[in-house]
C-alpha cells in the first residue's frame, strides 16, 4: 500500500470520530492491527484496507500507472 493511501486512510480514521476498536469490529479485523497501522508500525493488507475504507465511507480504486513510471 502506498504512503499516500495509508496517510489518507489514517486521516479518515482520525476524522471519523470512531474508536479504533469500533472501526476494527466493523472491518472484521483486530484493534491491535488498526492501532499498529495508526502508529505507522504496520501497513494494512489490501483486503483489510478495503474493509476499513468501506467502514469510513471511502472507496478504494485502482489507478493504472502511466507508461514509463
Amino acid at each position: 500500500m502506498s504512503h499516500d493511501m495509508s496517510e489518507t486512510i489514517r486521516e479518515a480514521i482520525r476524522a471519523s470520530g470512531l474508536a479504533e476498536i469500533e472501526i476494527a469490529r466493523r472491518a472484521s479485523t483486530t484493534a491491535g492491527q488498526i492501532n499498529r497501522f495508526m502508529r505507522g508500525e504496520r501497513t494494512l493488507t489490501l483486503p483489510i484496507a478495503e474493509r476499513v475504507c468501506r467502514v469510513l465511507g471511502l472507496k478504494l480504486v485502482s489507478v493504472p500507472k502511466k507508461k514509463g513510471k
